[in-house]
């Protein structure tokens, strides 16, 4: 059974745990536990080494290229449907 545990932290704080959670799509207590159980066990979160977060960082430049390929290819100006009417970007 959950247990509940109450804080106070300062206006600007809070506001920051606010858009952070949001930008992670988390609630509060979603964001905040999680928090607290990377600082308990850490080893229930593995680190990616700095040849991990390379081989990300490449294969994410790799994906954004192609989907600016797809998108160029969906919304290009001279594209037509099946139909052969010409689509508007």
């Amino acid at each position: 059974m959950a247990q509940g545990v109450s804080i106070k932290v300062d206006k600007e704080l809070l506001r920051d745990i606010h858009v952070r959670a949001a930008e992670k799509g988390l609630s509060i207590q979603q964001y905040v536990t999680g928090l607290i159980e990377r600082d308990l066990f850490p080893e229930r979160f593995p680190q990616l080494t700095d040849d991990q977060l390379n081989q990300l960082r490449s294969a994410m430049e790799l994906v954004d290229q192609a989907l600016g390929d797809v998108a160029e290819i969906l919304w290009g100006s001279s594209e037509q449907t099946a139909g052969g009417m010409t689509m508007a970007p």
